[in-house]
């Protein structure tokens, strides 16, 4: 029996599979049944339905014809279009804020201190990444703006699902995230949007070295 309640809605529903295809459980490729899935949660096909139409708007599934649905593939082109949208999108962010309380520039450095702990997985590092960014977004107090900036995160969360997600050029995500917050906390939101625009396009070649790495040790892997 499944552990989600009677009344999940198809929201609910597809947070479960996205996190399913965020963390590697869904891989690349694998095809969604409306029934078992229905069956796994204990709801409905609606629900089922309506989560995964809204996978497909979010671009982490795609519908071939006559086939069904599938868990989209993500090629190196993709992520590389993608880096400069957030970076654009979350520079806009921080220009459109008013200076950040005492409390948010905490939990941005709490984020950032966190995601250097020797205990954590790459995963966890990847979320705590996550949520600083998140963080970074919220400034503006722009649900459509966070919206979309979150749905970019989760694409590009997509491209490096699995047990390296988290460790490519840590310390020099931290450098970045704590040049951000310096110049929040001096109250020069142009240079903290500058720096943001800076770090994801870094990111873009971060993403390049893990894949040149990883090819040498695997000429056959694919994205």
């Amino acid at each position: 029996m499944s552990d989600l309640k009677r009344q999940t809605t198809g929201g609910a529903v597809g947070d479960r599979l996205r996190a399913d295809i965020e963390k590697g459980r869904l891989s690349p490729g694998a095809r969604l049944d409306e029934a078992g899935l229905a069956d796994r949660f204990g709801v409905s096909r609606t629900p089922v339905r309506e989560a995964i139409l809204a996978l497909e708007r979010e671009g982490l599934l795609e519908r071939r014809p006559y086939k069904g649905c599938f868990v989209r593939n993500f090629d190196d082109q993709k992520i590389e279009q993608i880096f400069p949208i957030i970076g654009a999108l979350e520079a806009l962010a921080i220009r459109l804020s008013d200076l950040p309380p005492k409390k948010t520039l905490a939990r941005l450095k709490a984020l950032n201190a966190r995601m250097s702990a020797p205990d954590l997985t790459g995963p966890d590092r990847y979320n705590l990444d996550r949520d600083f960014h998140l963080a970074v977004a919220e400034l503006a107090g722009n649900a459509v703006l966070t919206e979309e900036i979150a749905r970019l995160l989760t694409l590009a969360g997509r491209y490096d699902a699995g047990t390296e997600k988290g460790l490519a050029d840590l310390a020099g995500s931290s450098c970045h995230h704590q040049q951000m917050i310096h110049a929040l906390e001096a109250g020069e939101k142009e240079a903290a949007a500058q720096l943001s625009e800076r770090h994801w396009a870094a990111g873009i070649e971060v993403i390049r070295n893990w894949r040149d790495a990883r090819d040498l040790r695997d000429p056959s892997s694919t994205t």
